[in-house]
């Protein structure tokens, strides 16, 4: 099958089988860590009135690392290291993990969270100066921003937007809204030559999307066919086979450690599942596995009592790599891995610091990623 029905049916199968035609048992630790994540992330990272997925926390407080209004509208000193730093890229990847979670159990509570982490999403977009930017995140007035983007933050945000929109889960009134964000999103890319410009419309140090090497190539690519498919737009459509001429040979699954890969990981997704072309989608399907065996060396660098100077390479880059190789949905690559996966999620107590200085939601916020695409897959059992 192709197309639209064929993407309704894969992210709403029921569970059922796993590996070999046998149920796999349910993993019970594995399970708890999820539920643990999942607790810390609605409890500590995501607002309640705005459903910003915040980057930094407080370790002492367990509060968001928020900048004075007046510093945000001077933006002094920045995004960097504040809760906004990645709300946009953050809360994109989690809406992809509670489709998910809402295909494998149908329950409408998990329903209710993805809208909630959409609502958030759409915020942002709504907060814009310039119509069809998409800022890091907003302060708590839901309006307030600093200017500055990026291409991680644009690509992940897409991935969220296109994963809920075909989930079925969205109204129509919402399914609306996305159709209207892309389509913004996709002119303003266009009339400023593929570049992320800052809400001032100034340079922003990652908005290179129009690089032609690998780690841009599949995200512009991606964009602009998601929003192709979501808008219905036969423009987007063209644009997309005009831009991928020139970046078809640079789709490779290159560009940096696992937290950087796992990005280019959700623009294959996406282009493995729009790409109709099946010569085409074997490019994106090469890209996706490179990407996973780029990664696979990480998972084994996991400790569970990581400090703050190790926390990049023994937590985030073992939870990213873990995302990356299971978002290739190749069955052969999973299982190769699945047990260093597991032990990634089973090694850390979620419900303390991760980081000695502060709270950061990259150590938690990939876990339920994880869990629910396997779930969906019929890789793990759920609970």
């Amino acid at each position: 099958m192709k197309g639209a029905k064929a993407m309704l049916i894969l992210f709403a199968v029921p569970m059922g089988m796993a590996f070999g035609g046998e149920t796999e048992p349910t993993d019970a630790a594995f399970w708890a860590k999820a539920a643990e994540a999942h607790t810390v992330m609605w409890r500590d990272y995501i607002d309640p009135q705005t459903f910003q997925v915040y980057t930094f926390l407080s370790p002492r407080t367990r509060r968001p690392l928020l900048r004075s209004y007046a510093d945000v509208a001077a933006n002094k000193p920045g995004a960097w290291g504040t809760a906004l730093e990645n709300c946009a890229l953050d809360g994109g990847a989690y809406l992809g993990a509670l489709v998910d979670r809402y295909a494998v159990t149908g329950r409408p509570e998990h329903a209710e969270e993805a809208r909630k982490i959409y609502q958030g999403l759409r915020l942002i977009a709504e907060a814009a100066a310039r119509r069809g930017c998409i800022p890091r995140g907003v302060m708590p007035d839901g309006r307030a921003h600093y200017p500055e983007s990026s291409a991680d933050q644009y690509t992940m945000y897409v991935y969220g937007l296109w994963r809920y929109y075909r989930s079925g889960i969205p109204t129509e009134r919402e399914k609306e809204e996305i159709r209207a964000i892309l389509d913004s999103v996709l002119k303003r890319l266009e009339e400023d030559n593929f570049v992320i410009l800052t809400d001032a419309g100034g340079p922003t140090k990652f908005g290179d999307l129009d690089r032609l090497a690998p780690s841009r190539a599949e995200r512009l690519l991606a964009i602009v066919l998601a929003g192709a498919d979501v808008t219905g737009e036969a423009h987007w459509r063209d644009v997309y086979l005009r831009l991928r001429e020139p970046r078809l040979k640079h789709c490779r699954g290159l560009g940096g450690q696992p937290w950087v890969l796992v990005q280019n990981q959700m623009a294959f997704f996406l282009l493995r599942h729009l790409e109709q072309d099946p010569d085409i989608r074997k490019v994106y399907e090469a890209g996706s596995l490179e990407a996973a065996r780029a990664c696979a060396p990480y998972l084994k660098r996991c400790a569970p009592n990581a400090g703050e100077r190790e926390f990049v390479d023994t937590v985030m880059n073992p939870l990213e790599a873990a995302l990356t190789i299971t978002l290739t949905e190749d069955r052969e690559c999973i299982a190769q891995h699945l047990a260093d996966i597991k032990t990634v999620i089973t090694a850390y107590d979620y419900t303390r610091p991760l980081r000695g200085k502060i709270l950061f939601v990259n150590g938690v916020r990939p876990v339920e990623c994880i869990v629910w695409s396997l779930a969906r897959q019929r890789i793990v059992a759920a609970p």
